[in-house]
């Protein structure tokens, strides 16, 4: 979308200075004077992957400063789905790099519980048995 409009801008309005282009293209793409960054943070919930919510979150707190690493921490922490929060709650994470990694794991090992069996052929396993008729 960038690219696009950055080739119209350019096309439409010919050279400009680098002051000019950086006010227009934050303009176009830079935040509202009613975007507040740190309201979308604390309002964050995971309803997607787990990396999508991180990227997410950390894309959200990068934009604001000042905030202390516990009220980071908590933000995350609280905007994880159910499942994931409580486990990650209960480790009691301090900083926000160790509650972002205790929540990859416990995403990981969720993943690896929810996979359904797959037989090995080459151990002769059936899942389904063999019904056999009578005569």
């Amino acid at each position: 979308i960038a690219l696009q409009w950055h080739r119209w801008f350019t096309k439409t309005r010919g050279p400009l200075t680098w002051t000019k282009f950086t006010t227009a293209l934050l303009g176009r793409f830079g935040p509202t004077d009613y975007e507040d960054p740190s309201e979308s943070l604390h309002r964050l919930t995971q309803v997607m992957t787990a990396a999508a919510y991180i990227e997410t979150f950390e894309r959200l707190s990068q934009r604001v400063d000042g905030l202390p690493e516990s009220f980071l921490c908590g933000c995350f922490i609280g905007g994880l789905k159910e499942e994931i929060h409580l486990e990650v709650k209960l480790k009691k994470p301090r900083i926000l790099s160790e509650a972002i990694g205790l929540a990859r794991l416990v995403d990981e090992k969720m993943t690896l519980q929810r996979r359904t069996f797959t037989p090995n052929r080459a151990s002769g396993f059936s899942p389904t048995p063999k019904t056999h008729s009578s005569p």
